[in-house]
């Protein structure tokens, strides 16, 4: 593996090393060995089986003769040629290697995606050959290849990554015996998500984190995660959880009580709960932040009092901007009071009919009789389409349904389809009504 990190696949920088010649003749045997490794695999009616075992080296050499000329493209191909022959007898080990190498020329190409569907391909191989370790690197490699363009995508991957080297049901003493790569594979991870601001995250891959560096031995790295931790649920504004994770699970352990971020997550976590900005501003300034990830600088400085305040809002009241607007005062004088309209709710419903309209019990009568006294449904009552004083003079005017109440002033009423109806008020709280046909449509605006 760290071959395959320091290799080399800037496009044409084999070309340009080589003469004319030598890259012809490199180029050829390419070609050569990439045909006998497609007759190696070829199956006829005189040959009944494929040849693998003998063609991934063919492709493989075929590979590198690609890349000495320049041409990656070609180069990928055979190298998952050779691997495709080399998962056929069981190699999964040099398959998952020459996946790797063919994920390496896709992303010195600058296609994250594919090199990011070939490094899984490769951790696969490394996973059927029992290396979970390098099957756990192969994964760390393709959620680092596709960080920047598809962050859903990183993320999902790393956890993979993590339970594949980490698993949750691993015991004190096996957590004990993981790898180093792990505890560095956990560093990326959690910069990876505090640069992207995956806040939630972060939350639950800490305690993971933490339970891994307390037994692993990595004091320091624990001391780190857990006021990590801390500065996440402030940043989240749940003040009470950052005290009680800090009361109850960090200062149980004896090398975090006496470390310099134990004292950093208290002030911070004091600067909280007192709403002092002042003193948040200058813990923010604490030398002791110098010590931690960059990343995690970057979070503590960003932490703010407003930011809980806004992140916990009180419990919903109707604001009075919910509500309806009172009716305008009889009082007012403004052409504007004047020109409201007040929209009532919508009329009950028609009283029940009287029993008087019904015939009496000792003299039934016929049922088309019966439905010829019975009256016809209340129609739906028209409305205006506008109401628009003609002087000045308006003191009020109100709407209601098809009737216009006004004061001292001539109003007229428009209905749709129908000339305009003009009434003159010769008298305070004088009314007219205006009537319609039942077809016409009449809607208040």
């Amino acid at each position: 593996i760290f071959h395959i990190s320091k290799m080399n696949f800037s496009t044409g920088l084999g070309s340009k090393m080589l003469s004319a010649d030598a890259k012809q003749k490199k180029l050829d045997e390419a070609h050569f060995l990439c045909e006998k490794g497609e007759k190696l695999i070829t199956t006829s009616i005189f040959k009944w089986s494929a040849d693998h075992l003998a063609a991934a080296p063919a492709f493989e050499k075929s590979a590198q003769c690609y890349v000495a000329v320049g041409d990656l493209n070609q180069a990928k191909a055979m190298y998952q040629k050779a691997a495709e022959s080399q998962q056929k007898y069981d190699a999964y080990g040099s398959a998952a290697v020459s996946l790797m190498k063919a994920a390496q020329i896709a992303q010195n190409q600058g296609k994250s995606e594919e090199s990011a569907d070939l490094y899984e391909s490769a951790a696969q191989n490394w996973l059927l050959n029992g290396e979970n370790e390098k099957g756990g690197d192969s994964l760390i490699r393709a959620a680092k290849a596709v960080e920047e363009s598809n962050s859903s995508r990183a993320w999902s991957i790393y956890l993979r990554a993590i339970d594949t080297m980490f698993p949750d049901n691993m015991s004190d003493n096996q957590i004990t015996s993981v790898p180093a790569m792990t505890i560095d594979a956990m560093r990326d991870i959690l910069k990876f998500l505090l640069k992207g601001r995956l806040i939630k995250q972060a939350l639950i891959f800490l305690p993971r984190m933490i339970a891994l560096y307390s037994l692993q031995g990595y004091e320091s790295l624990m001391c780190k995660a857990m006021v990590t931790l801390t500065f996440l649920q402030l940043e989240i504004g749940d003040v009470v959880l950052a005290d009680k994770t800090f009361v109850q699970d960090h200062l149980s352990s004896s090398l975090y009580l006496r470390s310099p971020e134990c004292k950093l997550a208290e002030d911070f976590i004091t600067a909280f709960k007192n709403m002092d900005p002042t003193q948040l501003e200058t813990v923010q300034s604490a030398r002791e932040l110098g010590y931690l990830d960059f990343e995690v600088q970057q979070l503590a400085k960003g932490l703010s009092l407003m930011r809980q305040k806004r992140e916990n809002p009180p419990s919903f009241s109707p604001s009075s901007s919910l509500l309806p607007p009172p009716p305008p005062s009889s009082s007012s004088s403004s052409l504007s009071q004047s020109n409201q309209m007040i929209f009532p709710p919508p009329p009950p419903p028609p009283p029940p009919l009287s029993s008087s309209l019904s015939p009496p019990d000792s003299s039934p009568l016929s049922p088309s009789l019966s439905s010829s006294l019975s009256p016809p449904a209340p129609p739906i009552p028209p409305t205006l389409s506008s109401v628009t004083p003609t002087n000045n003079n308006t003191e009020s005017v109100t709407v209601s349904n098809t009737k216009v109440t006004a004061t001292s002033s001539d109003v007229t009423a428009t209905v749709p389809d129908k000339q305009p109806v003009t009434m003159t008020v010769t008298e305070q709280l004088a009314s007219q009504d205006v009537t319609a046909n039942d077809d016409d449509e009449i809607d208040l605006t």
